[in-house]
């Protein structure tokens, strides 16, 4: 899976990247794939990141 951040608030980008482990750990019945596309939409909704999953 390859995501790409298109764009990120800048205050928010360490944030979110120290966040993620922590943050997909606590998704025990999800997958990877599926927990990291889930917070980046919850980001995404509050217009912190915008993303897209490329080839």
């Amino acid at each position: 899976m390859n995501i790409k951040l298109l764009e990120i608030e800048q205050t928010n980008t360490v944030s979110l990247i120290q966040k993620l482990p922590d943050l997909i750990m606590n998704r025990y019945n999800t997958s990877t794939k599926d927990a990291i596309i889930e917070i980046l939409d919850q980001y995404e909704e509050s217009r912190l990141v915008s993303w897209k999953e490329v080839k």
